[in-house]
C-alpha cells in the first residue's frame, strides 16, 4: 500500500526521544507504530502518525480534534492499570482499554493517555 506520505513527509528524528512507539494500539493481536513526523517542504509542523498493522494510517490530532501534551510519550501496555484522572471534581472513569495506549507527558504541567476506541483514537485526560 502506498499511501503518499513519504512525499510528504520526514520521520522527526529529533523532536522526541524515541520518535517512534510500537504497541498492539487497536487490540487485533499485531504490532502498530506510532510515529512523530515533520512536514518535506518545510521541515516543521511535527504531527503523530498511527500505522496500523490494518493498513490504516490515523492522525493523532485530527482524531483527537484538539491539543495533547508534549513532549514526553511512552506505551500504556493494555492489562496496566490507568488511575482516575487527578482534575478536580473529575467524575470520567478510566477507559478499558481496547489495545495498548499511549501516555502523553509535558513534565511538571499535564498529562494525557490517548487510546483506541474502536473507531479512532481519543484521549483521557490525567491531569496535572
Amino acid at each position: 500500500m502506498d499511501s503518499g506520505l513519504c512525499a510528504d513527509y520526514l520521520i522527526s528524528f529529533d523532536t522526541i526521544n524515541p520518535y517512534y512507539l510500537q504497541g498492539d494500539f487497536d487490540g487485533d493481536g499485531r504490532p502498530d507504530y506510532i510515529v512523530r513526523v515533520v512536514q518535506r517542504k518545510h521541515g516543521s509542523g511535527f504531527e503523530d502518525l498511527a500505522l496500523l498493522s490494518s493498513g490504516g494510517v490515523r492522525w493523532l490530532s485530527k482524531d483527537i480534534g484538539h491539543k495533547y501534551p508534549r513532549p514526553s510519550w511512552c506505551v500504556v501496555f493494555k492489562n496496566e492499570a490507568i488511575l482516575t484522572s487527578l482534575f478536580e471534581n473529575s467524575k470520567t472513569k478510566p477507559p478499558k482499554l481496547l489495545g495498548d495506549a499511549i501516555m502523553m507527558l509535558k513534565p511538571e504541567e499535564t498529562s494525557s493517555i490517548l487510546f483506541w476506541n474502536g473507531k479512532r483514537f481519543d484521549i483521557y485526560w490525567k491531569g496535572d
